[in-house]
Order: C-alpha cells, then structure tokens, then sequence
C-alpha cells in the first residue's frame, strides 16, 4: 500500500513540477546578459566555400579510394591469442540467439582441427573467423578447400576478450565453447 501511495505522491510531484517551470503565455523576453562580438549568419560562411568544388573533390577521392582498394589493405592479421589446448565449457543458460562460429588462425594445429572437425562444422553452417593470417589469398585457399564453410578475417583480440579465451582454434555454438 505505501508503494502505491509513493507512486501516486510522485505522479503528482511530477505534474506540479510541469506545471511550475512550464513557460506561461505571459513569459518575458529573455535578458541579454552580454553580447560578445558581432553575430554573423552562417550563409555568409557558405559563401566562403566552393560547394560544388567540394563535392567534386569528395567524389574524386572517393572514386580513387575505391579503384585502389584491395582486401590485402586488412593483412597481416594479428592477435594476441595463440594456437593451443582449451577446457571447453559450456554456458549458464543455454543461447539460442547465438550463429555457431569458429575461431581460427594460420597454424598447423587450426588447419588439423579445421580437418576433423569439417563435417560437424559444415552441418552447424559455422562461420570460419581467420584472427591470424599472412594474407587474403590463404583466407580464399581456406575457401577453396574447405568449402561450403564461409570464411572471414576478423580481429581476434575482441572475440578472446568477449569470451575469456586465449587460445585457438575453437567454436561456439548456443552451448558453449568447444574444442
């Protein structure tokens, strides 16, 4: 019952509250405490710039970005979680929003692991994340051999950070994180 009292109590301190600095329709102009410099309008600052030179130079740069672009601008990728053993474990709660991943990196372990569990992994349709790689071209041999997984550079440091894991390969799935 106080509860209910509390709520009501502060519904109408809120209503009061609106009601005192809500502005009246005999509100008076506002004071000018000081006036510092002149006021100039933005248009005049418009006039300074050429805008059509501006949008042309913008889509020139963007054009030249884009023709000269390559995936190997992302390579070499690097982490700070290394190939090696893990203690799987499962989650809390069971979590059913989760996509099965993998995480992997360019070492002879990920690549055996990669090996044996190609079969499960290809029934879960796991995305591949590649945290460590010299260049795009073994992310497309990757592809290539261990197809139809879908394969992607990703910055492994985040992904070990989110999950307290140091070490790859692994995947996840809405159970937990396995080995």
């Amino acid at each position: 019952m106080e509860r209910r009292n509390w709520t009501l109590s502060f519904a109408g301190l809120c209503f009061l509250c609106a009601g005192v600095f809500a502005p009246s329709a005999s509100a008076e102009k506002l004071d000018v405490i000081a006036v510092i410099g002149e006021t100039i309008p933005t248009e005049s600052y418009y006039e300074l710039i050429d805008v059509e030179q501006a949008r042309q130079s913008f889509s020139l740069n963007l054009n030249n970005y884009r023709e000269n672009f390559t995936e190997e601008a992302f390579f070499p990728l690097s982490t700070s979680m290394s190939p090696g053993q893990l203690d799987s474990r499962e989650f809390r709660e069971k979590q059913p929003r989760v996509t099965p991943f993998v995480v992997i990196g360019q070492d002879e372990l990920s690549e055996k692991w990669l090996t044996y569990r190609y079969d499960e992994l290809v029934k879960m349709k796991a995305v591949v994340f590649v945290v460590e790689a010299s260049s795009f071209e073994f992310i497309r041999g990757l592809s290539s051999r261990f197809s139809p997984l879908k394969f992607a550079p990703a910055k492994g440091d985040a992904i070990g950070e989110a999950l307290n894991v140091q070490t790859y390969p692994f995947m996840v799935n809405q159970n937990g994180v396995w080995q």
